[in-house]
Parts: structure tokens; sequence; C-alpha cells
């Protein structure tokens, strides 16, 4: 390998590309200057792009408040409720209605537990494969997928908010997941030294749990009060039972991928290895297919009033604030004076994009050549603040460009996908190690 040395030489040539003699040229001044004292994102705002997108779109299911996720990693689960809380809330005659995200999250992350300890069990201390390496760093992660949900629904049920609400530790779960951490580490080594059993550290776990999140109804009382200020007292009700009569067939539904890397021809049914949450649960996989088809059976959904789970890569051309996102939004290629363009597969290869939030689509709009560009409406669960621009009280507007470049997956009722897409699910999957792109 070739010494490495910044010569002089080098350090001249490099800074000859601000300008003449080496010093900033007068765009180079302006942008420096600006830079130096203002967030970048504002400063590279594309007016015509807000403009062009606006803040409504024509069609909408949306109408109840937007959710809140706070400090934790759980978009996947609020977005998979926000799918059909509104119908929920449309059966009852209700002003709003919102499930437990803190039930789940318990029995979320006390698979988890489980699943940790039985991958770990396969290797042996110092644990220095690299797939054990990725078990380690995040042995009780609170992130998931669609599949996690319905593992979830399946086994225990759900309930509505009030019957497990929110509590500091649900909502901003760093100090409830260092602690898991640490239990689950050390039960590790302990499970391979012979000093306790797999049950001796779960218990441990669930002893945790329950100091955070408190401890899941076994039962609870079903009662709600609607528009009309009714009041409706149904009874004793389980959580299974509940889930059995506001949530449908979740077997019914189906995930499409948008994976355009050369390696991965459409029409194939692919499965990331090691993507559970309980043990025996359902894992992450999806058949992959263009951007244009995804787009065309989440419009088939939201025509028959089914809203669209999708995973994304949340921030990358967000305007938070606006609450938009489209390719053209920032532009900071104009702002820097470079080329930053990638192809979506370019990005994934070299992990400049991700999947990284989960969220739902709610409306969509075909738009106006030439004057407004077609665009989706979002419900996001990142409260009302953070899209509190022109009316958006936490729902947001994202171009259809904006999908083709950063929507990764949509989930589904099976009947609006194509029937040759819709045979490949009955396939063996292409399997995927953990660290793929689409993890």
């Amino acid at each position: 390998m070739a010494r490495y040395e910044l010569t002089e030489d080098r350090l001249a040539a490099l800074r000859g590309g601000l300008g003449d003699g080496g010093r900033p040229d007068a765009a180079t001044r302006r942008a420096l200057n600006a830079a130096t004292t203002t967030d970048v994102d504002q400063l590279a705002i594309n007016r015509d792009a807000v403009v062009a997108l606006g803040p409504e779109v024509e069609g909408k299911l949306d109408s109840l408040s937007v959710t809140d996720q706070k400090q934790s990693g759980r978009c996947w689960m609020f977005a998979a409720f926000n799918v059909f809380r509104h119908r929920v809330a449309k059966e009852l005659g209700v002003e709003n209605f919102e499930f437990s995200e803190a039930y789940l999250q318990f029995y979320d992350l006390l698979g988890k537990a489980e699943v940790f300890l039985d991958s770990i069990a396969k290797f042996e201390p110092p644990y220095d494969e690299r797939e054990a390496a990725l078990l380690l760093g995040y042995p009780d992660g609170d992130g998931g997928w669609w599949e996690f949900f319905t593992s979830l629904v399946k086994r225990f049920g759900v309930v509505p908010k009030y019957a497990m609400p929110e509590t500091q530790s649900s909502s901003q779960t760093r100090a409830m997941g260092r602690a898991l951490g640490t239990v689950l580490r050390r039960g590790a080594l302990a499970i391979d030294a012979g000093n306790a059993t797999k049950e001796d550290v779960l218990r441990d776990v669930y002893r945790v749990l329950a100091v955070h999140l408190g401890v899941p109804p076994e039962e609870f009382t079903w009662q709600y009060r609607d528009k009309d200020g009714e009041f409706h007292r149904e009874g004793t009700i389980t959580p299974r039972e509940f889930a059995e009569r506001f949530l449908p067939d979740l077997d019914e539904y189906v995930q499409l991928g948008n994976d355009p890397r050369p390696d991965r021809p459409f029409g194939t049914r692919y499965l990331t290895e090691g993507q559970q949450n309980v043990p025996g649960g359902a894992e992450f996989t999806w058949v992959n297919a263009s951007a244009e088809e995804l787009k065309a059976t989440a419009r088939r959904s939201l025509e028959a009033e089914e809203p669209v789970w999708f995973s994304n890569d949340v921030k990358r051309q967000l305007q938070q604030k606006l609450g938009l996102w489209d390719t053209k939004l920032l532009d900071t290629d104009l702002f820097y004076g470079i080329d930053s363009e990638l192809s979506k597969g370019d990005q994934m290869a070299t992990r400049e994009s991700v999947l990284t939030h989960a969220m739902v689509f709610t409306g969509y709009d075909e738009g106006v050549e030439g004057v407004t560009p077609p665009r989706w409406r979002v419900e996001n669960s990142w409260g009302s603040k953070k899209f509190s621009s022109e009316g958006g009280e936490g729902y947001g507007v994202a171009s259809d460009r904006w999908f083709d470049d950063n929507v990764f997956t949509i989930v589904v009722h099976r009947r609006f996908v194509d029937e040759k897409l819709l045979a490949a699910f009955d396939a063996e999957p292409v399997v995927l190690p953990p660290w793929d792109a689409m993890s």
C-alpha cells in the first residue's frame, strides 16, 4: 500500500477547487457565511418545490389526531395501529381512538429477549463472529417490522390505550433498553457457563419490563363515550377478544418491496434472516417489485379506503417544520456546488439510504400536470408539533418522486396485489443476511 502523504502540492490542488488562487470565490464565500450561522436545510430549501407540493391532497382517509411515539423506536407499531384505528373510531362513533402501544411493547421486548438468548446460544465467547456482534450490539432494541406487529397481535391481542397507558419509559426507552441489554448480555454469559437457565434470565427481563411499563392486563372493562355524549360500557373482555372484534385477519396482508439493485429481480420473494421478535414468529419477508407497481398497489388500497403501511428513509429530503418530502426540496448540490446524485440502487449498496422509519399513506392526489406534482398524504407518529405549519398537525405530504427514491416496502391487503406478484408469495424465499440493506 502506498504511503499516505498530504503534501503541499496536493493541498494546493484541493484548495484550487474553492476558486482562483485557492481562495474562496464569491459563491463559496456566500455559502460559508450562511452555513456558519444558519441550518443548511433552511438555506438549501427549494421554494418552488414547497409551493408546488402544498399541504393538502384531494383524497384523504384520516380523521383523527396524530399519535406520538416520542423517543422510542416503535414507529412500525404506531404505523400498524394507524392503519386500523380510523375505522375503529368510525365504527364506534368516537372523536378519537388509540390502541395501547405500551401493551404490545411489553410483549415485543419480552419476545425479543428470548429470540436473542436462543440466537446467541449458537455462539461461544468471545463472540467474534459478525452475526454474534450484531446480536450483542442490539440485544433488545425496540425497532421492528410489520411482521412483528402481526406476531404480537396473534399471540397477545390488543387493548385500548386506557387499559395500559404510556409511561415515561415506554416513550423514552433509553434507560429501559440499557437495563435490558445488561441483563441479556450477562445472561448470555451465565447460560453459556452453566450458571443460569434461559428462564432465569427471562424472569429478570420480565421484572425490568414490569418496573418500566407495568404489568399487561389479562382482561379489562371495555367502555367508551361516543360523539353524542352517550356512554357505553360493554363489560369485561380479554385482549385477544378485543383484537378479534376490531382488527381484520392480519394473515391477509402482504408486503411488497422495491429493491432495484441488479441482483434483486422483480417478482422474487425475499426474507431477511434473523428478523423475528417472538420465537417461531413471522419473519420479515416481501416480494420485490418496481416502484411503479408499489405505487399502483398503494393507490388501489387507498381507493378502497384502506390506509397503507410503508417503510422508508424518513430524513432524506424532509423539511420537518413544513411536513414535506420531495427529492427536489433541498437543493444542497446548488448550495455546496457539488454533484451528489445517486440512483436508489447505488444508495442502498453504499448504505447512503436505508430503511429507518415506518409511516402510513392515508391519501393520494394525482396533481395537475405542469402545476402540482402527484403526491401522497402521510400520517406520521411524531406528534402534532413537528409538522405544524400550514395546518399539517402531524400529517405530511410526500411527492411521487420521493416515493420512488425513498419508499422500500408497502403493506396492503392481498386483494389489491397483482396476481403474478401474489403468486410469488407461495415460492420459497431467497434468504438475505441480517446485515443486508433490506434489514
